[in-house]
């Protein structure tokens, strides 16, 4: 799909979102830069950054932990923190900044209001949270903070959707978690036009946005929804932690998504049967 968009920098564009994104933008943008420098050099970024008259990026770079113990490790964190406070030591006039559901706890009042989040943590879900307050807090600058849940798509190799479908599909026993987690769950290319959307426009004030699909998320019923598609009982008895965001503000200033998390799930099935 094209857009009428000023020029906008895409951060992390080689990653999963962000390739997603770059094919979001399309050709109807009038200009994309793709970031291919390190994101911790100040005078690497300084050359990076354009001198335009409304620069806007879409910041998705991040060090993301790659195991459940990596979201405990604060040197990651730190990294990611430093990146934002390089790119907006350069004053870009809007920062759409990818950060996550994890600043949430269980015991959050569901849904879940942007407002709900508290104080930082350690680790990952603490280097986000302390990401947007920094970023907020720049009145140089006008944030959109995204709060996305976990992403899926086909294929994706590290996915619990994926590699749950995948495994049906070929008639394996799926590996599921061991210990069920707070976890929700969003098609990459939904995530991206979320991201697109919020660059199209300039916002009046920085503010916060919770990203997803309405309704109740669990792993537990997230793999039992996917095994009932192929003709499969329930795959677990599991008591995962339930969650759900209020989307008010995403139905306000981005739209909901056009494809509910049961289509996706439906494409999502058919895809693994092709791969299978």
């Amino acid at each position: 799909m094209g857009h009428d968009l000023k020029p906008v920098l895409v951060t992390g564009a080689s990653g999963y979102l962000g390739g997603h994104v770059i094919a979001a933008l399309g050709d109807g943008a009038q200009g994309i830069g793709s970031a291919n420098c390190d994101l911790l050099d100040a005078a690497a970024v300084a050359d990076l950054i354009p001198d335009w008259s409304e620069r806007r990026v879409i910041h998705l770079a991040a060090q993301v932990p790659k195991t459940a113990t990596g979201y405990a490790d604060d040197e990651a964190g730190e990294a990611n923190l430093r990146m934002v406070e390089v790119l907006l030591a350069q004053r870009p006039r809007h920062l759409i900044f990818a950060s996550s559901m994890t600043v949430y706890r269980a015991d959050d009042p569901m849904p879940v209001r942007e407002d709900n989040a508290g104080p930082p943590a350690r680790g990952y879900a603490g280097s986000k949270r302390r990401t947007e307050m920094l970023a907020l807090d720049t009145p140089e600058t006008l944030v959109t903070v995204l709060r996305l849940p976990g992403l899926f798509g086909a294929p994706r190799l590290a996915g619990l959707l994926w590699n749950v479908a995948l495994a049906l599909a070929r008639g394996d026993a799926p590996r599921l978690p061991d210990l069920p987690v707070l976890w929700a769950a969003m098609h990459v290319e939904d995530a991206a036009r979320a991201c697109v959307v919020a660059a199209q426009s300039m916002p009046e004030l920085s503010r916060i946005v919770n990203v997803g699909y309405p309704g109740k998320f669990s792993t537990t019923l997230a793999v039992n929804a996917l095994a009932a598609l192929f003709g499969r009982g329930a795959l677990t008895e599991a008591e995962a932690p339930e969650f759900a965001m209020d989307l008010t503000r995403m139905k306000t200033h981005l739209g909901l998504p056009d494809w509910s998390f049961e289509d996706r799930l439906r494409d999502l099935a058919e895809e693994a049967k092709r791969y299978a």
